[in-house]
């Protein structure tokens, strides 16, 4: 089992930063992702609920399915695939909370 947890302050509105975060073109400029696409589209917007992300980081290829997409608070997503080695994905959630003028983001993975 993995539960990987990782939380930042930036200096910018929660607004931005969810935007930022939701948009699966901004992916490439991670750390270790070579490349984002999006297979298919939310229902109501885009990157939004039901859209299906393809990531690349290095050798490794995951599928990932927006499954609760609240602005500018909350973006939460499953792997649904995986490659070259399959694992089950439970958790992966992103939130965002306003601090003043700066937003704490919380992110979380866990699965098997």
């Amino acid at each position: 089992m993995f539960h990987i947890k990782v939380e930042k302050l930036i200096n910018k509105p929660a607004a931005v930063v969810f935007d930022f975060l939701a948009d699966h073109a901004n992916y490439s400029k991670f750390p270790g992702v070579d490349k984002s696409e999006l297979v298919e589209h939310g229902t109501s917007e885009k990157n939004g609920l039901g859209a299906l992300r393809k990531v690349v980081l290095g050798g490794v290829t995951l599928e990932e399915r927006i499954t609760d997409f609240e602005k500018p608070t909350r973006l939460h997503y499953l792997i649904e695939k995986s490659s070259p080695l399959p694992f089950r994905h439970d958790v992966g959630e992103i939130q965002l909370l306003e601090e003043g003028d700066i937003t704490r983001v919380i992110w979380i993975s866990e699965g098997h």
